[in-house]
């Protein structure tokens, strides 16, 4: 009798996970989906206070912060276009994120690569002082993402974005990051998520980006529009 016993209790406590688990992933699909460039900034603000509520019970999970990471520099690049003046508090606080992804996840390759893209938010807040300083640590993170997991398209695409616009006397322009648009694109369409809720962000940017590339004009003047 004792045998059942422990045979029922252990059932119930894989079901409770296993419910606990499928909430946490339901929970997290529906915040994601909030976080990108066409949302309001009050939007991404409440799904990122959502993520942080979920990072405080799931203590060992690296996404939600990973994701709020990703919605504060969206945030900055948002403000930046619109000429708000927080995007320095925007990349502080997703500094703050990062951190808590770091110590979960480790070396991993999107964590790596959301390094290098808040390097980049950090040239937004001063082009002109923080570009020769900035880009290449992010250079560097974007390539260390890219040894970590060589099929992950994000760290090609948003080198390639930084590229873009960075003046062609400095090796930028189209030119130069259209090779690495279509090497991205090409990392994007084999491209496999761990799981729903996993990184899978960027494909359509990309291809936005590559098809301003073939078109050979001034990209001087166009309007930077982000991922997802």
């Amino acid at each position: 009798m004792k045998k059942y016993s422990l045979f029922f209790s252990f059932i119930f406590i894989v079901s409770i996970a296993f419910a606990q688990k499928e909430q946490y992933n339901n929970m997290m699909t529906e915040t994601i989906s909030k976080i990108n460039y066409n949302a309001s900034m009050d939007e991404i603000q409440s799904a990122i206070n959502t993520l942080e509520r979920i990072a405080n019970v799931e203590k060992e999970e690296w996404l939600p912060s990973y994701y709020s990471t990703i919605g504060y520099i969206t945030m900055a690049s948002k403000d930046m276009q619109a000429g708000g003046g927080k995007v320095q508090d925007y990349v502080e606080q997703a500094k703050k994120t990062l951190e808590k992804a770091q110590e979960l996840a480790g070396d991993n390759s999107e964590v790596i690569t959301a390094q290098g893209y808040l390097y980049l938010a950090h040239i937004w807040i001063n082009p002109m002082a923080n570009g020769a300083k900035y880009s290449p640590m992010a250079y560097t993170a974007f390539d260390q993402a890219m040894e970590a997991d060589p099929s992950n398209p994000r760290p090609l695409y948003l080198k390639a974005q930084n590229i873009f616009f960075t003046p062609e006397a400095f090796g930028g322009g189209k030119s130069n990051a259209e090779p690495l648009f279509k090497m991205a694109k090409e990392k994007f369409e084999s491209f496999e998520a761990a799981s729903e809720i996993h990184p899978d962000w960027g494909k359509e940017a990309n291809d936005y980006f590559l098809s301003l590339c073939r078109d050979k004009g001034d990209p001087a003047g166009e309007e930077k529009e982000k991922e997802e």
